[in-house]
């Protein structure tokens, strides 16, 4: 039971206390305060879920009920975000009171606010220098003391908040935040004591049967370049509470995480071009996008293709033949009219147009509108005849590509490259954003790889940064074969491309 004295927020006369459901968005109940009544809250509904609750004083004034106070919180759990971002502080007592009440949430009433204060968390840990990060500290050492008795929920979460905090300060420490993954392998390679490190913190985790333990696990086998291991742990963690990963945001590729690969990385959908490439250019800018994606991110794209004049760039296009003929005649339209409008100083190259059918096996068509520009690579290779750079389609092209593919002519491979601790989640280790790939011997056999993985995978459910993960696997496997390969990091050279904010307004 609680008891709310109303002297305390203000409230000396008599009044009412508002009871408001966060969960249900309406106020559950309304109870009149007389004079010096001490409210006390004992309905089984709230205590067994006392966090879903907010309360506020009225009283009633000028023939309206007005508010004496704002709204406020029973628990000081209900803070828990504020908390594990330094925004916020309790003591030690408060902070044991948070955990006890978190603790008893057996049902998992506050599973959203815990899972919305866990992502928070882990931006806090990625973003903040270690030294500044006091709260989350706190409460993992007290957390720790009674380890047993939390929710599997919140042990996992605890785990994993201990295991990427304790890789942060490691990297910090030693000075490999700003090395990139390329970097990294080569440090971590020819230096015991990190690896150490790393297997140290794998036999730490086996102490733990948590769906967070296994996806860290497998992280660092894979960091490891142990493709089997980290395989078998993330099958792990999904043959436990795969919603619970989902939740988390923690594993998206877990999913698509694979090393056995039965496919001859041919491609053989069936594609069509829709007009013919009028001029001749060194490179071919490629992206391939479903009708939706073309209709927000093609005016802005037109206006590039015009202000560059000489870059050839193909639109790969995947839906239903009748929805394609349709925003292909539109898209034509529109970029004739903006050139007109415009009244360029000098002729421009036309973009081009070919689109696919989805195949009935392919389990998610946005993952295939993602992909099929890999996919499809080496057909544009052959039908252009030129160097190809694959791009995302929502870039925002903010300069001319001289300088760019002058630096890309020197490699045989290049994408970005991610840096420090993210560099450990092989999702995101090559960044599929910008990835250039040259037409000799290497960079066929990285289309091979890439293409092999991204087959195997595309029956599969939740695939979500499959090329990215993608990307990881061919990269593992040309370094095998060519240990010399020209790799060229995008991050260090001069892209004139960038994905700016109002995306999010775009997308809406």
């Amino acid at each position: 039971m609680y008891t709310i004295n109303p002297k305390d927020y203000g409230l000396n006369e008599k009044g009412r206390l508002m009871y408001y459901d966060l969960s249900q968005k309406r106020y559950f109940k309304r109870q009149i305060v007389e004079p010096n009544e001490v409210v006390e809250i004992s309905n089984r509904i709230i205590l067994d879920d006392i966090l879903r609750f907010k309360f506020k004083f009225q009283k009633y004034e000028n023939e309206a009920w007005v508010d004496v106070s704002k709204f406020f919180f029973l628990e000081k759990a209900r803070n828990i975000k504020l908390f594990l971002t330094d925004r916020y502080d309790m003591n030690e007592k408060e902070i044991e009171r948070m955990i006890n009440v978190f603790s008893n949430d057996k049902k998992n009433h506050n599973y959203s606010l815990a899972i919305l204060a866990f992502k928070k968390a882990i931006i806090h840990i990625t973003n903040t220098d270690t030294k500044k990060i006091v709260n989350i500290k706190k409460y993992l050492s007290i957390a720790h003391k009674n380890f047993e008795d939390l929710t599997h929920l919140w042990k996992n979460i605890n785990v994993y908040l201990e295991f990427i905090l304790r890789r942060k300060h490691y990297f910090t420490e030693h000075n490999l935040m700003k090395k990139s993954y390329i970097e990294l392998d080569k440090i971590f390679t020819h230096n015991k004591k990190h690896r150490d490190f790393i297997k140290n913190e794998i036999q730490e985790l086996n102490q733990y049967d948590l769906e967070t333990s296994y996806i860290l696990k497998g992280l660092y086998y894979s960091f490891l370049k142990n493709r089997d291991s980290a395989t078998k742990e993330f099958k792990t963690a999904i043959d436990c509470e795969k919603q619970l990963i989902l939740d988390l945001g923690i594993g998206k590729g877990v999913f698509t995480y694979i090393n056995e690969i039965n496919n001859n990385g041919i491609y053989e959908n069936e594609i069509t071009y829709l007009n013919s490439l009028e001029g001749t250019s060194e490179f071919t800018i490629v992206m391939s996008l479903d009708v939706n994606f073309l209709r927000k991110y093609g005016p802005q794209l037109f206006y590039s293709i015009i202000s560059l004049k000489k870059q050839h760039f193909h639109f790969h296009l995947v839906g239903n033949s009748d929805e394609i003929s349709e925003i292909y005649l539109e898209a034509i339209n529109l970029f004739n009219n903006m050139k007109k409008f415009i009244k360029p100083s000098e002729s421009v190259i036309k973009p081009t147009f070919s689109f696919e059918s989805c195949p009935e096996y392919v389990k998610d068509p946005i993952t295939l509108s993602a992909c099929s520009r890999f996919l499809n690579a080496p057909r544009f290779l052959e039908k252009f005849d030129s160097r190809i750079l694959i791009i995302d389609a929502d870039y925002y092209i903010n300069n001319d590509f001289e300088k760019y593919f002058a630096k890309l002519k020197e490699t045989d491979i290049s994408m970005a490259v991610s840096s420090g601790i993210k560099s450990v989640r092989p999702w995101i280790r090559y960044m599929a954003g910008s990835v250039y790939v040259d037409r000799n011997e290497t960079g066929q056999l990285f289309l091979r790889k890439l293409n092999s993985y991204i087959i195997e995978n595309l029956k599969s459910d939740n695939t979500w940064t499959l090329d990215q993960n993608a990307l990881t696997y061919a990269m593992e496997s040309v370094k095998e074969l060519h240990p010399n390969v020209k790799f060229g990091n995008a991050y260090k050279f001069p892209r004139p491309l960038v994905q700016p904010a109002i995306r999010r307004l775009v997308e809406e």
